[in-house]
């Protein structure tokens, strides 16, 4: 068979999950650096990326679209629902990986939200917290290639 690619996450922390959620998974359209801030900085840090800024706080440096301007088409974009779903999860991102190889998108980052109305309406779906690549653990995310 041929090269599939998977998107690995690991856990942290998730509190009140309800049984079925979607998550989507969206390669980035533009370039962004990452933030540097803290949870407990104080004064705030407000350097790299945030919901309204692809880098430093600047107008020049907006994201397009608010909360970051990614892809919903299938080149760039999948979406997964989870069912009786506690803990890690592994979803498949092979069109998008195949996509940067060949060049159709550039390799930008990938975006995880919640799906559709679950990320805009006023239901209460728990939080899910993943371990991030800065995690000092052996659990940061990654894409595995099998």
């Amino acid at each position: 068979g041929s090269l599939k690619y998977y998107l690995k996450m690991f856990i942290s922390e998730e509190v009140d999950v309800s049984e079925e959620y979607k998550i989507g998974i969206h390669a980035l359209r533009e370039e962004w650096q990452m933030g540097v801030g803290r949870y407990f900085h104080d004064p705030v840090t407000d350097k790299g990326a945030s919901w309204t800024y692809k880098n430093d706080k600047d107008t020049a440096n907006t994201w397009q679209d608010a909360g970051g301007y990614f892809y919903s088409a299938s080149k760039g974009a999948t979406v997964q629902t989870f069912s009786n779903v506690a803990g890690d999860i592994e979803v498949d991102i092979t069109d998008m990986v195949e996509n940067w190889h060949t060049g159709t998108i550039a390799n930008n980052g990938i975006l995880l939200k919640r799906s559709g109305s679950q990320e805009t309406d006023s239901i209460q779906y728990g939080s899910l917290a993943y371990f991030s690549r800065e995690t000092n653990t052996i659990y940061s995310p990654r894409i595995e290639a099998r």
